[in-house]
């Protein structure tokens, strides 16, 4: 749908090709596309591209809040009482078992099945265990992600994107001079917000830092570059901010830089040399590397959301022009 609108705007059909940015802002919300969407209307004026903003979100008829009231059969379930109960006590591990056995017939209650996942979500959020709550929150993308965070719905889209360790990225994003929303992003894209994990391919903790790249890291810190350290959060976030610093400073617009931390700085710099003169969006349509070229959009989509949820509410500048040559 984006990319016929661009080839209608390139051949001067002006109208439709507006019409069509327009129609992504209404089905896509907060994507990729639809940022690049709003930056082309732009181009046709702040006033179009704000209008157009104003209508989609105009045209989103969320359903019904899950989480506006709990359900009887919910509450008179003995292990969902207990999970609740273990939250309020911050015994996580303990609510995490409660609330998995928690077996309702939700078609013979008639229980919309979307009350008991995201019930869960927001108990998770509640006991610090953004990690679970991620990873729930998340398979039910295609249902919330349908509808712009409007109204009740809005705190759907607020639960799927966690703030977890929250102290640590705000301290060390202002060391960095970077955007907290940026590293909250590539918490939840590397990790889920789970400090422990380990990938296949050997890269640890929350921000999924490999040990060779560790070692460069930890140059002028006071930290080992072991696996036992990338899994506490307060060294995975000091280290992989400096990481995310240094890429910003050789690549400096989110997607590419992103897409550094995913292929490496050198293989962006590369890309830029032979086709640094690429506006921005058929730049990161053409990288190379099918997995790069998800993660910078999927990264760039959630910084997006993390600033219009917990930020200034504004949706994120994408700016088109050709990165240039490194």
């Amino acid at each position: 749908m984006y990319w016929r609108a661009r080839a209608l705007q390139r051949r001067r059909k002006h109208d439709e090709a507006m019409a069509g940015y327009r129609e992504v802002l209404v089905q896509y919300p907060l994507s990729w596309y639809a940022l690049l969407a709003h930056e082309r209307l732009e181009g046709y004026g702040e006033e179009e591209a704000a209008a157009a903003l104003a209508a989609a979100m105009e045209a989103t008829k969320p359903p019904g809040s899950p989480l506006a009231a709990i359900p009887d059969v919910l509450w008179s379930n003995p292990h969902f009482r207990r999970g609740v109960e273990l939250v309020r006590m911050g015994l996580t591990a303990s609510a995490r078992r409660e609330l998995e056995a928690v077996r309702v017939d939700l078609e013979a209650d008639a229980v919309d099945p979307r009350v008991l996942t995201w019930t869960k979500v927001a108990l998770y959020e509640a006991a610090g265990a953004h990690d679970l709550a991620t990873h729930l929150a998340r398979g039910q993308e295609p249902e919330f992600g349908a509808y712009w965070p409007v109204g009740d719905h809005r705190r759907l889209w607020e639960l799927a994107h966690q703030r977890g360790f929250s102290s640590l990225v705000e301290g060390w994003s202002k060391a960095r001079s970077i955007e907290p929303a940026w590293v909250y992003s590539i918490i939840r894209e590397e990790s889920g917000f789970n400090p422990g994990i380990e990938s296949w391919a050997n890269a640890i903790g929350l921000m999924q830092i490999i040990l060779p790249t560790a070692k460069g890291l930890a140059k002028g810190t006071a930290h080992a570059p072991t696996a036992a350290n990338l899994r506490k959060p307060e060294i995975a976030i000091e280290l992989g901010t400096k990481y995310l610093r240094d890429l910003l400073g050789r690549h400096p617009v989110i997607p590419l830089a992103s897409a550094g931390y995913n292929a490496g700085g050198g293989a962006v710099a590369k890309w830029r040399k032979a086709r640094g003169r690429q506006p921005l969006d058929e730049f990161v349509e053409r990288i190379p590397y099918r997995e790069a070229r998800g993660y910078a959009k999927r990264v760039t989509r959630s910084v997006a959301r993390y600033r219009w949820l917990h930020g200034d509410g504004a949706i994120l500048d994408l700016p088109l022009d050709p990165p240039g040559k490194p």
